[in-house]
């Protein structure tokens, strides 16, 4: 029940209000946190939300009959989530996780608003001291867009190599 609200909240309010209130909000009741501090745990209380609600999705998209299949066959119930369960929802969630963690690497540009410093609270500046507004922000984005290429590329690399490992784990041909 409160995963389920944790995930709804999260989900249904912008990353920019959940950092404000952790930033501004929080010093209201007397915990005060700097601003990389108060950046950081919004980042992963928003991703953690979208993540949960992706592996849930996963989690629940195996078929009913192979978990019966798995107790017919005497598995307990943490054999079946790790051997029957697991295995493909991993998978099939693999490539929206890749997607979210490209989605927070590209949500950073949001805490400048708190002063944190980034990639677009420099070009900020830069385009105030230089007015070279089109040129700064062109490379900003050839900068978002190399990340974001090298990224994914890394991602997929690892998790090509997780579950080439784990398949021939369980097919017994480690």
């Amino acid at each position: 029940m409160l995963v389920r609200l944790y995930v709804e909240v999260v989900r249904n309010t912008p990353l920019l209000v959940q950092i404000f209130v952790i930033f501004f909000g929080l010093p209201n009741i007397g915990i005060r946190l700097s601003p990389l501090t108060s950046v950081f745990i919004a980042l992963v209380l928003n991703n953690g939300g979208y993540v949960a609600e992706i592996v849930r999705g996963g989690i629940e998209a195996t078929h009913r009959s192979q978990v019966e299949a798995a107790e017919s066959l005497g598995l307990s119930y943490f054999q079946t989530l790790r051997y029957v369960i697991l295995p493909p929802a991993l998978e099939k969630v693999f490539t929206p996780v890749v997607s979210q963690c490209v989605l927070l690497m590209l949500s950073t540009s949001l805490v400048s608003a708190i002063g944190v410093e980034d990639l677009t609270g420099a070009a900020m500046i830069a385009s105030s001291e230089t007015f070279r507004t089109m040129e700064i922000y062109l490379v900003v984005v050839v900068v978002y867009v190399v990340l974001n290429f090298v990224f994914r590329a890394v991602l997929n690399v690892a998790g090509l190599m997780i579950f080439t490992r784990s398949r021939r784990r369980l097919l017994g041909r480690a």
